[in-house]
């Protein structure tokens, strides 16, 4: 199935490098129709809803990504690993060492935490 294989495609892509193609909003909204053709019906809403979330469930599924898989933390790879949506780093972050994706609002906190001096 070629259109399934073209949003394949862009899911790889998003996770593996997400700031090599479009964010997940600008996608969606050039391909819903082709996801809904391409999908069964439980997994075009799990896409919809759930967003990049829903297609790293679907490569896991398909064997693509383990079981385990953990993302990118979205302040090394600029894409929010939930919705797919380019993240905005908070210059208070650093100070703090958390975060929050302005799109879906999921807090991030830092491996290392805020700077010592």
């Amino acid at each position: 199935m070629v259109d399934r294989e073209a949003c394949l495609i862009y899911f790889r892509q998003a996770i593996a490098e997400p700031l090599s193609v479009p964010p997940w909003s600008e996608w969606w909204a050039a391909n819903d129709e082709l996801a809904a053709a391409s999908f069964p019906l439980v997994d075009y809403v799990r896409l919809k809803h759930r967003r990049l979330l829903g297609a790293q469930q679907i490569l896991q599924i398909l064997g693509e990504l383990p079981p385990d898989y953990a993302p990118q933390s979205p302040l090394t790879s600029g894409s929010c690993c939930r919705c797919g949506e380019r993240f905005l780093n908070d210059p208070a972050a650093a100070e703090t060492g958390e975060t929050k994706c302005n799109h879906c609002g999921i807090r991030y906190v830092s491996v290392h935490g805020p700077e010592q001096e």
